[in-house]
C-alpha cells in the first residue's frame, strides 16, 4: 500500500506512519487476559489496515545504519536485559531509549531482519502467531564429513589455526564436534556458519581462516555457506558472500577454490552416530 503521511518527530528525527508485516501477515496490537499489550499477527481487511500502523521514529544515523524504534497506539515496542519484549506506554519510556531501538540486518528491498540496538544479538521473530525477540538462527552441534573423512581443527605456525581432514578415533569423535547455526537467507535458503571450539570459519581471499571475534552478530556474511548441488546427505559447500568460491579439500586440508571437475563433498553427522 503506499505510504501514509509523515510527521516530524519531537526527539528531533522523523516520525513514519507505516504498516509492520511480518512473513505476510500484519502486526496489530491486542490485550491478554491480564490486560497486557501484545504484537499478534494476522490477516487483515484491506478496508482496516491503517487502523493497525505503527509510528517508526527515526532516532539517529550510526554509520550507514538508522536506529528506529516502533510506537504501537502509544506502547513503544522494549527489548528488557536479558532478552523480553514488551510493550511500555509513552509516558513511561522514550523513544530514543536504548532499550527501544531497532536496526535493519541483511535487509534484502523492503524486507529484513530487526536487530536490537540494547541486546544486538537477539532479533524480533515469530512464535506461533505472535511477535517476541529471540535468537535468528538454529544450532547443531555435529561432525563435518569430508570425503569420508572427519574435520578437525589443528594450530598452524603461519595462520594460527587450519582445519585438516584425517582419521579419528571413535572414542574422540565428539572432541572435534562443530557448532552449526542454520539461519534463513533469501529466496528460502538456509545459509550456515560453522564454530569450533568459539573459532568460526571464514573465507578471506583464497584462504580458509579460523576466527575467534567477540560479539559476531550472525548473520555476518564473512562466515555464511550453504549447499549446493547436495544428494542426500552429502553436498558441496559454497561460500554466501562469493557464490563462486567452494570449500574443498586439497592434500589433507580444507581450503576454497572455484568449482573443480571432481567437487569435494561434505556430511553434516550427529557426533553420537558416530561413537
Amino acid at each position: 500500500m503506499d505510504p501514509l503521511p509523515d510527521k516530524e518527530a519531537k526527539t528531533g528525527g522523523k516520525v513514519f506512519k507505516r504498516i509492520m508485516e511480518v512473513e505476510g501477515k500484519i502486526a496489530t496490537v491486542t490485550p491478554d487476559l491480564s490486560g497486557n499489550q501484545l504484537i499478534h499477527l494476522r490477516e487483515t481487511k484491506q478496508s482496516s489496515v491503517e487502523n493497525h500502523a505503527v509510528d517508526v521514529h527515526h532516532i539517529e544515523k550510526v554509520g550507514d545504519q538508522i536506529h528506529m524504534s516502533f510506537c504501537f497506539k502509544d506502547y513503544f515496542w522494549a527489548v528488557q536485559q536479558g532478552g523480553e519484549v514488551e510493550l511500555i506506554h509513552k509516558n513511561n519510556i522514550s523513544a530514543s531509549d536504548n532499550r527501544c531501538m531497532f536496526r535493519w540486518n541483511e535487509k534484502s528491498g523492503e524486507w529484513g531482519q530487526l536487530m536490537s540496538v540494547a541486546e544486538p544479538k537477539k532479533y524480533l521473530c515469530k512464535k506461533d502467531s505472535r511477535v517476541t525477540v529471540g535468537q535468528n538462527y538454529k544450532k547443531k552441534n555435529v561432525i563435518i564429513e569430508v570425503d569420508g573423512k572427519i574435520a578437525t581443527v589443528e594450530p598452524d605456525l603461519d595462520s594460527g589455526y587450519q582445519i585438516h581432514v584425517g582419521e579419528v578415533k571413535q572414542a574422540l569423535v565428539k572432541n572435534h564436534a562443530v557448532d552449526v547455526y542454520y539461519l534463513p537467507g533469501e529466496n528460502k535458503i538456509v545459509n550456515m556458519a560453522f564454530c569450533f571450539n568459539d573459532k568460526y570459519v571464514a573465507v578471506q581471499g583464497d584462504k580458509v581462516k579460523l576466527i575467534n571475534e567477540e560479539n559476531i552478530c550472525l548473520p555476518d556474511k564473512r562466515f555464511m555457506f550453504r549447499w549446493n548441488e547436495k544428494s542426500g546427505e552429502w553436498g558441496q559447500l559454497v561460500f554466501v558472500a562469493e557464490p563462486t568460491k567452494y570449500l574443498c579439500k586439497k592434500d589433507s586440508r580444507v581450503t576454497v577454490g572455484t568449482k573443480p571437475d571432481r567437487p569435494t563433498i561434505f556430511r553434516l553427522t550427529s557426533w553420537k552416530k558416530k561413537l
